[in-house]
């Protein structure tokens, strides 16, 4: 779970951040569980993941797309990257997998536009 419940609403209202949190009965974890509440178009993806040398980074794609790790690794220059384990995900992030939000303590972000 979130390390601090109230610090993504925090973070919010500090950079006064227009936002709205859906809410749902059921853990979403999937982009067809997501696009059930939100149009697919309005999705993204924050996916954690480890570089070869255990350093996390935070992968933002649309809802609609793969993450390309040749592309990533090509992009950062570095030899390996992979997908987070869940542990690790709530480590770096102090979120869940699954519940990660595009704002969390990692500072390493690709973002794709």
């Amino acid at each position: 779970m979130v390390e601090n419940p109230d610090s993504l609403q925090d973070f919010f209202e500090s950079m006064k951040l227009w936002h709205r949190f859906i809410e749902s009965n059921q853990p979403v974890k999937t982009v067809e569980q997501a696009k059930q509440k939100v149009p697919i178009e309005k999705i993204a993806k924050s996916l954690v993941l480890v570089d070869y040398d255990a350093a996390p980074l935070l992968a933002i794609v649309p809802a609609t797309k793969r993450v390309r790790f040749a592309k990533i690794k090509n992009v950062l220059n570095v030899k390996d990257v992979r997908l987070a384990s869940p542990e690790e995900t709530l480590k770096y992030s102090g979120y869940a997998a699954g519940g990660v939000p595009p704002f969390n303590k990692i500072k390493r972000v690709l973002l794709d536009p």
